[in-house]
Protein backbone atom coordinates (compact mmCIF):
# COMPACT_ATOMS: atom_id res chain seq x y z
CA UNK A 1 0.00 0.00 0.00
CA UNK A 2 1.11 3.51 -0.69
CA UNK A 3 1.60 6.30 1.83
CA UNK A 4 -1.42 8.01 0.24
CA UNK A 5 -3.56 4.95 1.02
CA UNK A 6 -2.43 4.93 4.64
CA UNK A 7 -3.13 8.66 4.87
CA UNK A 8 -6.66 8.11 3.47
CA UNK A 9 -7.26 5.27 5.94
CA UNK A 10 -6.29 7.57 8.80
CA UNK A 11 -8.64 10.31 7.52
CA UNK A 12 -11.56 7.87 7.30
CA UNK A 13 -10.91 6.53 10.81
CA UNK A 14 -10.67 10.02 12.29
CA UNK A 15 -13.99 11.27 10.88
CA UNK A 16 -16.56 11.54 13.59
CA UNK A 17 -19.69 11.70 11.44
CA UNK A 18 -19.84 9.66 8.28
CA UNK A 19 -23.60 10.06 7.79
CA UNK A 20 -23.15 12.70 5.10
CA UNK A 21 -20.32 10.86 3.38
CA UNK A 22 -21.46 7.26 3.14
CA UNK A 23 -23.48 7.74 -0.05
CA UNK A 24 -20.20 8.54 -1.81
CA UNK A 25 -19.44 4.91 -2.57
CA UNK A 26 -18.63 5.54 -6.21
CA UNK A 27 -15.80 3.02 -6.40
CA UNK A 28 -17.93 0.12 -5.16
CA UNK A 29 -19.90 -1.82 -7.76
CA UNK A 30 -23.46 -0.40 -7.54
CA UNK A 31 -25.02 -3.77 -6.64
CA UNK A 32 -22.57 -4.25 -3.80
CA UNK A 33 -23.10 -0.72 -2.44
CA UNK A 34 -26.89 -1.17 -2.59
CA UNK A 35 -26.78 -4.43 -0.60
CA UNK A 36 -24.41 -3.04 2.02
CA UNK A 37 -26.50 0.10 2.50
CA UNK A 38 -29.68 -1.96 2.80
CA UNK A 39 -27.97 -4.15 5.39
CA UNK A 40 -27.08 -1.22 7.63
CA UNK A 41 -30.77 -0.66 8.38
CA UNK A 42 -31.29 -4.15 9.81
CA UNK A 43 -28.00 -4.64 11.68
CA UNK A 44 -29.27 -3.53 15.12
CA UNK A 45 -31.86 -6.34 15.28
CA UNK A 46 -29.00 -8.85 15.55
CA UNK A 47 -27.28 -7.21 18.53
CA UNK A 48 -29.61 -8.83 21.09
CA UNK A 49 -28.48 -12.28 19.96
CA UNK A 50 -24.92 -11.69 21.18
CA UNK A 51 -23.50 -12.00 24.67
CA UNK A 52 -22.08 -8.53 25.40
CA UNK A 53 -21.94 -7.13 21.86
CA UNK A 54 -19.12 -4.57 21.53
CA UNK A 55 -21.44 -2.10 19.75
CA UNK A 56 -24.75 -0.39 20.46
CA UNK A 57 -27.22 0.59 17.71
CA UNK A 58 -25.56 3.91 16.86
CA UNK A 59 -22.04 2.51 16.94
CA UNK A 60 -23.09 -0.39 14.74
CA UNK A 61 -24.15 2.02 12.01
CA UNK A 62 -21.08 4.23 12.45
CA UNK A 63 -18.56 1.38 12.32
CA UNK A 64 -20.36 -0.23 9.39
CA UNK A 65 -20.08 3.06 7.52
CA UNK A 66 -16.39 3.24 8.41
CA UNK A 67 -15.91 -0.25 6.99
CA UNK A 68 -17.79 0.73 3.81
CA UNK A 69 -15.68 3.88 3.39
CA UNK A 70 -12.50 1.79 3.74
CA UNK A 71 -13.79 -0.85 1.33
CA UNK A 72 -14.70 1.90 -1.15
CA UNK A 73 -11.18 3.35 -0.79
CA UNK A 74 -9.62 0.00 -1.67
CA UNK A 75 -11.99 -0.43 -4.61
CA UNK A 76 -10.83 2.96 -5.90
CA UNK A 77 -7.21 1.81 -5.85
CA UNK A 78 -7.38 -1.84 -6.88
CA UNK A 79 -8.47 -3.09 -10.27
CA UNK A 80 -8.71 -6.77 -11.07
CA UNK A 81 -10.72 -8.74 -13.62
CA UNK A 82 -11.25 -11.74 -11.31
CA UNK A 83 -14.09 -10.77 -8.95
CA UNK A 84 -12.94 -13.13 -6.21
CA UNK A 85 -9.46 -11.64 -6.21
CA UNK A 86 -10.82 -8.10 -6.46
CA UNK A 87 -13.11 -8.56 -3.48
CA UNK A 88 -10.51 -10.27 -1.30
CA UNK A 89 -7.91 -7.62 -2.18
CA UNK A 90 -10.38 -4.87 -1.23
CA UNK A 91 -11.59 -6.53 1.98
CA UNK A 92 -8.92 -8.61 3.72
CA UNK A 93 -6.17 -5.95 4.04
CA UNK A 94 -8.50 -3.59 5.90
CA UNK A 95 -8.10 -5.42 9.21
CA UNK A 96 -4.33 -5.54 9.08
CA UNK A 97 -3.83 -1.94 7.91
CA UNK A 98 -6.19 -0.40 10.46
CA UNK A 99 -4.24 -1.96 13.36
CA UNK A 100 -1.74 0.86 12.97
CA UNK A 101 -4.38 3.52 13.68
CA UNK A 102 -6.94 1.89 15.98
CA UNK A 103 -6.74 0.79 19.58
CA UNK A 104 -7.83 -2.75 20.49
CA UNK A 105 -11.37 -1.69 21.44
CA UNK A 106 -11.93 0.04 18.10
CA UNK A 107 -10.46 -2.92 16.19
CA UNK A 108 -13.06 -5.11 17.90
CA UNK A 109 -15.80 -2.68 16.88
CA UNK A 110 -14.65 -2.61 13.25
CA UNK A 111 -14.41 -6.41 13.15
CA UNK A 112 -17.85 -6.89 14.69
CA UNK A 113 -19.43 -4.31 12.37
CA UNK A 114 -17.87 -6.07 9.37
CA UNK A 115 -19.15 -9.43 10.61
CA UNK A 116 -22.71 -8.14 11.02
CA UNK A 117 -22.61 -6.23 7.73
CA UNK A 118 -21.29 -9.24 5.81
CA UNK A 119 -23.70 -11.65 7.45
CA UNK A 120 -26.70 -9.40 6.85
CA UNK A 121 -25.69 -8.67 3.25
CA UNK A 122 -25.49 -12.39 2.54
CA UNK A 123 -28.93 -12.87 4.07
CA UNK A 124 -30.32 -10.21 1.71
CA UNK A 125 -28.66 -11.49 -1.48
CA UNK A 126 -26.69 -14.68 -1.06
CA UNK A 127 -26.01 -15.05 -4.77
CA UNK A 128 -24.42 -11.62 -5.37
CA UNK A 129 -20.96 -12.37 -6.77
CA UNK A 130 -19.44 -9.29 -5.12
CA UNK A 131 -20.05 -10.83 -1.68
CA UNK A 132 -17.56 -13.65 -2.30
CA UNK A 133 -15.08 -12.13 0.16
CA UNK A 134 -17.73 -12.22 2.89
CA UNK A 135 -18.49 -15.86 2.09
CA UNK A 136 -14.82 -16.84 2.29
CA UNK A 137 -13.79 -14.73 5.29
CA UNK A 138 -16.91 -15.30 7.37
CA UNK A 139 -17.09 -18.96 6.33
CA UNK A 140 -13.54 -19.61 7.56
CA UNK A 141 -14.12 -17.45 10.64
CA UNK A 142 -17.15 -19.47 11.66
CA UNK A 143 -15.47 -22.77 10.71
CA UNK A 144 -12.56 -22.19 13.12
CA UNK A 145 -14.87 -21.24 16.00
CA UNK A 146 -15.16 -17.45 15.61
CA UNK A 147 -18.77 -17.65 16.81
CA UNK A 148 -19.53 -19.66 19.91
CA UNK A 149 -22.82 -20.31 21.68
CA UNK A 150 -23.10 -19.47 25.36
CA UNK A 151 -25.86 -19.31 27.92
CA UNK A 152 -26.33 -15.56 27.31
CA UNK A 153 -26.08 -15.58 23.53
CA UNK A 154 -23.45 -15.86 20.84
CA UNK A 155 -19.85 -14.90 21.58
CA UNK A 156 -17.90 -13.09 18.88
CA UNK A 157 -14.22 -14.05 18.99
CA UNK A 158 -12.83 -10.92 17.34
CA UNK A 159 -9.19 -11.97 17.66
CA UNK A 160 -9.73 -14.68 15.02
CA UNK A 161 -11.08 -12.44 12.25
CA UNK A 162 -7.85 -10.65 11.27
CA UNK A 163 -5.75 -13.84 10.99
CA UNK A 164 -8.51 -15.48 8.92
CA UNK A 165 -8.64 -12.50 6.56
CA UNK A 166 -4.84 -12.49 6.27
CA UNK A 167 -4.75 -16.24 5.58
CA UNK A 168 -7.32 -15.92 2.80
CA UNK A 169 -5.48 -12.92 1.36
CA UNK A 170 -2.27 -14.98 1.23
CA UNK A 171 -4.07 -17.84 -0.52
CA UNK A 172 -5.53 -15.45 -3.11
CA UNK A 173 -2.17 -13.80 -3.73
CA UNK A 174 -0.65 -17.25 -4.36
CA UNK A 175 -3.64 -18.43 -6.46
CA UNK A 176 -4.42 -21.15 -3.93
CA UNK A 177 -7.99 -20.13 -3.13
CA UNK A 178 -10.11 -22.19 -5.54
CA UNK A 179 -10.85 -24.84 -2.91
CA UNK A 180 -12.15 -22.09 -0.58
CA UNK A 181 -14.45 -20.76 -3.29
CA UNK A 182 -15.85 -24.28 -3.84
CA UNK A 183 -16.19 -24.83 -0.11
CA UNK A 184 -17.99 -21.57 0.71
CA UNK A 185 -19.75 -20.40 -2.46
CA UNK A 186 -23.07 -21.85 -1.24
CA UNK A 187 -22.60 -21.38 2.51
CA UNK A 188 -25.67 -20.31 4.43
CA UNK A 189 -25.32 -18.61 7.79
CA UNK A 190 -28.40 -19.66 9.72
CA UNK A 191 -27.36 -19.14 13.31
CA UNK A 192 -28.80 -15.62 13.73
Amino acid sequence: MTDKTLENIKIILEKRDLANDYFDLKALPPEEAKIFLASINVLPQHLAKFDSPPLDKNETKRWSLIYLALHNLFHSEINHQDITKLEILTTAPIFNLTKEFLNEEDLVKLSFAYFLLGFTSLRINHSLEYLISEKLILGEFVAIGGIESSIWGLKFKHHLLQPVAQNILTKVEKDRHDFLVKKYKNIVFDFL
